[in-house]
C-alpha cells in the first residue's frame, strides 16, 4: 500500500508528517504517543444551554437511549445446549443419516409382504403390530398433527386393506371403517393440494378396498369426479416409456396395476439401493409382482432402520440435508455451525452431477426444486456447480418443468429456483430464463393461493420477490424468515410427513437467543455513537440531510450491523459508522462550498493536515474530529494487526482518508465550473467519491483476517473492490441525480453518458445505467463467490458493502439514506431496541 496510497503524502524536513496546527507525527511514534486533538471555539451561552438539552434528549425516536437501562444477560449455557444439539443432527446428515416421520400408508403395504419361507405369514409382522398401536382415537391413520383428510382418508385404506388381507385386528378395521364411511363423503376437489400422484393411486386403492370386501360409500361425486380425470390421465401414459425411462410414474407403480405393466421391464429402472424411485410402497408392490430379491433387500433395510415403520421416502438424505442447511442459513444462526455445514455440504456435493440433484443419494430422476437448492446453496460457499443443470428443465414454449418432461410444479420450487437465479454469473444465459420465468411466476400467483401444507408460503414469495438477493441484508432477511418460520408445518409427498429438524423449536429458540443478544451490544453500541456524535459538535455543521432527517446515524449503525453481526465486530460496525456519517457531513458541506478559493484552501489543508488554511469553523470541526478517530483507529487496529506497525497503520488510515477528501473537492470544483466530464473521466473519480472503497479499507483492518503491506496492496488495486465502487455509484446516481441536479450538481452518471452519446435522452441514459449495474453485479457475483486468494472475511465485507448500497438505493424503495420510510424505521427500532 506504501507505493499505492502513502505517495499522496507531502513530506516536510526531517521525516514527519504535517498535522492539525503545526503538530507533527515522528516517524518511530508509537500509539500512546498519539496526541487527540481537542476540538475548537467555546459556545455562546444560548448554544451550550441548547445543546446540554439535547444531550439530556439526544434524538428522538430509536435515538433517545434512556441511561442506565440494564441489558438482561442471555442464558449461554442454555444456548450452547441448543448448539450442541443441532451440531449432533449436523453430524448425522453429513455421514448420509436423516430423520422423517413414519408413513402409515407405506408401512401398510410393506406388510402385506408374505415371508419368503412360508406364505402364510407375514414377513414383517412388527410393521403390523405398527399400524394397529398407531391407529388415531377417531379411527383413522395419517398424520396425527395435521387433519389433511386426503391424507386420513388414503392411509386408512390403505391400512385397512392390508389387516383384512391378514385377517387380523378385526376392532381397529371396524373403527377405520367408520371412520370412512363418515368422511369419505366430505372428501372435495377444492380442499387443498392433493397428495402426490393420488389421481392414480387413490382410485387403485378404492379397487383394493372393494376387492377384500370394506362396505363403503364408493360411489361419490368426489370419487366419480375422479374416475374421470384419473382415466384421462392413465390413456396419456405411454407404455413403452413408462417400461424404458425413469420418470415420476415409478414413484406411484402401486397404481398403475390396472395398466397392462411388463414389470419385468419395470426391474430394469430400478435405483441402486433395490427401491423405486425411494418409494417404499411403490417397491412393494413391485416385489409382489415380480419376487425381485433386491427390492425385497431394500425394504428389509428401510424397515429395520426406520424401527419397522417406514417412511414415505427412503433415504431423503439430500432433501433433507439442503432443507436443513437452508433453514439455518435463513434463520441467521449459520455462525454457530460453519464447520458441520460445511462437512454437511461436501456430502451434497459428492452427489452433484451436471444434470443436478434428486431428493435423495441414488436418484435416478432429479427435480428441479432440489437442483435449485443445492446449486445455490453451494455456488454461495464456494463449490463449483454449472447452471447448466437447469436445461433439462426447460421447455420448448419458454416454460420449465419440475421433472424432466412434466409440466407441473409449485410455487415452492420456483421460489427456490428464482432464488438461485440470484447467484448468476456473466454469459450464463440459462439463469436470465430461470430469473425472467420463475419471477413472474410468482410475480402473478394468486395472493389468495394456500398452501396445505406451509402455512406462510405466500408470505414468503411477497417477501422474496420485494428483497432481491442483492438488495437485502443478511439480518433484514432473517427477523423476516424468523416470522415466516413455523415449527408446525408438515410436508406433503404420497402422504403427509415431518422433517423434524427442518421444522423445529429448537432452532426457533436459538434464532431467537441470537437476535436478543445482537439487539443487547447493538444498543450499547449505539449508544456510544450517540455520545460521540454530541461530543463532536456535529450539531453546528450545516447537512442538509442530518438536518432533515435525525436518525440517518442509526441508519448508517443500522446497515452495518445487518451485516457484520457478529459481536466480535463491535469496532468495525463502531468505526464504520463514524467515517460514514464524517463523509456525508463533508460531502454535505462540499455541496454548499461557494468558491474555487474555498476548495483550495480545502486541498492545501489536505495536502498538508494543516487547518489554519481553514477560515470555516465547520471545516475545523470535521477533520479534526476525523483526524482523532483515525488515531483512535490506529491504536486500535495496531492490537488486532500486529503484523503491521502502528506508523504504518497511521500513514495507511490518512492517505485512504485523504484519497476520498481529495475526489469530494473534485466533484465540488466540477459543480461550481458547471463541469460535465466523459463518463470515464466521471467515473474514474466518481468510484472514489462514492466513498465504499475508503470505508471498506479502512474496515478490513478490524474483519479479523491476518493482514499484511503485501495483502493491503492487493485489496486495493482488486477487482472486487473497483466492482463493489462501480455498483455503488451507479445505485447512487439512478436514484439520486435528479436531487442533484436541483442542488445544482451538473456532473452525475446520467449528464456524462449523455454527454458522450449525444441525441440521446435521460431514459437511454438510465437504461444504460440499469443495464451496467446488472452486468457488474453478475461480475461480483462470480468474483465473490469462487476467489479463493482474499480472505474471506474481507471478501464477505466488500460483497455486502455492496448490498447496503443496493439496498439503501433500491430501486423500489428509492433513497432510504435520505428518507429512511416507516417500514425501515420499524425494523430499525426492531434491531436496535432490546
Amino acid at each position: 500500500m506504501s507505493k499505492v496510497l502513502l505517495s499522496s503524502f507531502q513530506r516536510t524536513g526531517g521525516g514527519s508528517l504535517q498535522l492539525f496546527g503545526g503538530t507533527n507525527l515522528k516517524s518511530n511514534a508509537q500509539p500512546n504517543r498519539f496526541r487527540k486533538v481537542s476540538c475548537c471555539a467555546s459556545k455562546p451561552a444560548e448554544v451550550l444551554e441548547k445543546r446540554e438539552k439535547e444531550k439530556q434528549q439526544p434524538y428522538q425516536g430509536i435515538l433517545h437511549v434512556q441511561a442506565g437501562d440494564r441489558i438482561e444477560e442471555l442464558d449461554h449455557r442454555e444456548t450452547s445446549l441448543l448448539v450442541k444439539e443441532v451440531k449432533g443432527w449436523l453430524m448425522k446428515l453429513a455421514s448420509g443419516k436423516w430423520e422423517i416421520s413414519p408413513s402409515t400408508y407405506d408401512t401398510a403395504w410393506v406388510a402385506r409382504i408374505p415371508s419368503d419361507s412360508d406364505s402364510s405369514l407375514p414377513e414383517f409382522p412388527e410393521a403390523l403390530e405398527w399400524i394397529i398401536n398407531s391407529q388415531l382415537p377417531d379411527g383413522s391413520w395419517g398424520d396425527d398433527c395435521h387433519l389433511q383428510l386426503y391424507d386420513r382418508v388414503f392411509s386408512t385404506l390403505s391400512c385397512l386393506v392390508t389387516l383384512n388381507l391378514w385377517d387380523i385386528g378385526h376392532n381397529s378395521i371396524a373403527q377405520g371403517t367408520k371412520f370412512l364411511r363418515e368422511n369419505m363423503i366430505k372428501l372435495n376437489h377444492a380442499d387443498g393440494d392433493f397428495l402426490s400422484g393420488f389421481e392414480v393411486t387413490f382410485p387403485m386403492m378404492l379397487h383394493e378396498a372393494k376387492r377384500v370386501g370394506l362396505k363403503l360409500p364408493y360411489d361419490t361425486e368426489f370419487t366419480r369426479l375422479l374416475e374421470i380425470s384419473t382415466t384421462e390421465k392413465l390413456a396419456k401414459i405411454s407404455l413403452d416409456r413408462l417400461h424404458s425411462t425413469p420418470t415420476t410414474l415409478l414413484y406411484s407403480l402401486e397404481g398403475l396395476q390396472g395398466l397392462e405393466i411388463d414389470w419385468q421391464k419395470i426391474l430394469k429402472l430400478q435405483s441402486k439401493d433395490g427401491s423405486f424411485f425411494s418409494s417404499p410402497s411403490s417397491t412393494a408392490c413391485v416385489y409382489l409382482k415380480t419376487k425381485d430379491k433386491k427390492s425385497l433387500q431394500y425394504l428389509q433395510k428401510a424397515m429395520k432402520n426406520q424401527n419397522y415403520a417406514v417412511s414415505c421416502h427412503y433415504p431423503i438424505d439430500l432433501f433433507e440435508s439442503l432443507r436443513v442447511v437452508d433453514t439455518i442459513e435463513r434463520l441467521g444462526i449459520d455462525l454457530f455451525f460453519r464447520d458441520e455445514i460445511k462437512a454437511v455440504l461436501d456430502y451434497l456435493y459428492s452427489f452433484w452431477t451436471n444434470e443436478g440433484i434428486g431428493w435423495e443419494s441414488t436418484c435416478i430422476v432429479n427435480d428441479i426444486e432440489d437442483t435449485a437448492m443445492a446449486f445455490r446453496i453451494l455456488r454461495m460457499h464456494g463449490y463449483s456447480v454449472s447452471p447448466d443443470a437447469f436445461n433439462q428443465f426447460w421447455l420448448p414454449g419458454d416454460k420449465f418443468c419440475c421433472f424432466v418432461g412434466e409440466l407441473p410444479h409449485g410455487v415452492s420450487a420456483m421460489l427456490h429456483l428464482y432464488r438461485a437465479s440470484q447467484v448468476d454469473f456473466p454469459n450464463e444465459e440459462i439463469l436470465t430464463k430461470t430469473f425472467k420465468y420463475s419471477h413472474d411466476y410468482l410475480l402473478n400467483v394468486e395472493s389468495s393461493h394456500t398452501s396445505a401444507t406451509k402455512k406462510n408460503l405466500m408470505g414468503e414469495v411477497t417477501f422474496e420477490l420485494e428483497n432481491p438477493l442483492h438488495d437485502c441484508l443478511p439480518r433484514i432477511y432473517n427477523n423476516a424468515y424468523i416470522k415466516h418460520y413455523s415449527i408446525d408445518d408438515p410436508w406433503i409427498a404420497k402422504t403427509i410427513y415431518r422433517l423434524p429438524h427442518v421444522n423445529n423449536k429448537v432452532l426457533l429458540e436459538l434464532a431467537n437467543r441470537y437476535a436478543q443478544q445482537c439487539q443487547s451490544y447493538q444498543r450499547s453500541e449505539l449508544k456510544i455513537l450517540v455520545e460521540w456524535w454530541h461530543s463532536s459538535h456535529f450539531e453546528d455543521i450545516p447537512s442538509t440531510r442530518f438536518k432533515s432527517n435525525v436518525n440517518m446515524l442509526p441508519y448508517i449503525y443500522y446497515v452495518i450491523c445487518s451485516t457484520y453481526h457478529e459481536q466480535n465486530f463491535g469496532q468495525l460496525r463502531i468505526f464504520f459508522t463514524k467515517t460514514c456519517c464524517m463523509n456525508t457531513l463533508f460531502d454535505d458541506l462540499l455541496d454548499s462550498a461557494k468558491s474555487i478559493t474555498e476548495l483550495d484552501h480545502l486541498q492545501n489543508m489536505i495536502e498538508r493536515w494543516d487547518t489554519s488554511f481553514l477560515s470555516q469553523k465547520e471545516y475545523k470541526i470535521i477533520f479534526q474530529e476525523f483526524y482523532n478517530t483515525i488515531l483512535v483507529m490506529t491504536e486500535m487496529a495496531s492490537k488486532i494487526n500486529q503484523n503491521l506497525s502502528p506508523e504504518f497503520i497511521h500513514k495507511y488510515l490518512l492517505a485512504i482518508g485523504t484519497e476520498l477528501i481529495k475526489s469530494g473537492i473534485i466533484d465540488a470544483r466540477w459543480k461550481l465550473q458547471g463541469y460535465i466530464p466523459g463518463f470515464e473521466e466521471y467515473m474514474e473519480n466518481a468510484e472514489v467519491s462514492i466513498g465504499i472503497a475508503t470505508h471498506l479499507l479502512m474496515g478490513i483492518l478490524f474483519c479479523g483476517d491476518h493482514l499484511t503491506e503485501e495483502l493491503l496492496n492487493i485489496i486495493y488495486d482488486s477487482k472486487l473492490l473497483k466492482l463493489g465502487s462501480i455498483i455503488s455509484r451507479i445505485c447512487n446516481d439512478i436514484q439520486t441525480y435528479k436531487i442533484e441536479m436541483k442542488l445544482g450538481q451538473s456532473a452525475h452518471g446520467v449528464s456524462c453518458y449523455m454527454k458522450d452519446h449525444p441525441g440521446e435522452t435521460e431514459e437511454d441514459a438510465l437504461a444504460y445505467l440499469q443495464s451496467l449495474l446488472e452486468k457488474t453485479k453478475k461480475q461480483l457475483n462470480e468474483i465473490y463467490f469462487t476467489e479463493k486468494d482474499l480472505p474471506k472475511n474481507i471478501k464477505r465485507f466488500n460483497f455486502d458493502i455492496a448490498r447496503m448500497m443496493m439496498f439503501t438505493y433500491n430501486k423500489a424503495k428509492q433513497d432510504l439514506f435520505r428518507n429512511p420510510n416507516k417500514e425501515l424505521q420499524n425494523m430499525i427500532e426492531f434491531c436496535l431496541k432490546a
